[in-house]
């Protein structure tokens, strides 16, 4: 096999790697900024509810002990008599898992077709079929395998969360919708990093989650 032809395949390789994420990339981001007045110190009570809708078991505690800590800190107590909050806090996970794209097949067919591609110009002119077809064979294998081996893991937790403010401190029917003024958001919390495991990323994105829930506080 020519120089040439070596040289089309190394490129088809480091093309299946350009774009690999070897250190943990982390964000999060609300859909909906929340704004609450600030209330004397007696009126900082929170009767929380947290549930967990995902096929995930267990996320929903460890968000509900974080966020307990985090609002505590902020010399937030949390109530369990929904008449002694000013506040109730809903929060239900409805996601938390590794997201995989749906075209996921289709792009590493195109990266094969690419590899092939690369692979079969770099048969130089007057060279045979056979070493073209053996070009495009070789090189359309390795963009596969290099695709697959540098492929970006995705981890995701999506939450709602709702926010019920006691507009009268005194008033005693809870039913009565306009006793709350309600605030709604959704929090998406992510992390991608080349061949991350769920288990490593879910610790860190149930504190982002827990955080910029507190936040709001």
């Amino acid at each position: 096999m020519n120089t040439t032809l070596l040289s089309s395949i190394a490129l088809a390789t480091l093309l299946t790697t350009g774009c690999a994420t070897f250190s943990m990339e982390t964000n999060s981001k609300m859909t909906q900024s929340i704004f609450l007045n600030p209330v004397p110190k007696e009126q900082k009570t929170i009767y929380l509810i947290v549930k967990n809708t995902s096929n995930m078991n267990g996320v929903g505690e460890k968000i509900k002990a974080l966020l307990i800590k985090k609002l505590q800190s902020k010399s937030y107590k949390i109530v369990d008599d929904v008449k002694n909050a000013h506040y109730i806090l809903y929060v239900n996970v409805l996601f938390a898992n590794n997201i995989k794209e749906k075209n996921a097949g289709t792009a590493t067919a195109f990266g094969v077709a690419e590899g092939a591609a690369i692979g079969a110009s770099g048969a130089p002119a007057g060279s045979t079929g056979k070493d073209s077809l053996v070009g495009a064979a070789v090189g359309g294998l390795i963009y596969g395998v290099g695709a697959k081996l540098a492929e970006d893991e995705t981890i995701r937790i999506v939450t709602d969360v709702r926010v019920k403010e006691k507009l009268n401190p005194n008033a005693t029917n809870l039913n009565n919708d306009k006793v709350f003024k309600t605030y709604d958001t959704r929090v998406y919390a992510q992390a991608t990093k080349t061949h991350l495991k769920v288990s490593d990323a879910l610790p860190i994105l149930e504190e982002k989650t827990a955080n910029s829930i507190a936040n709001i506080f």
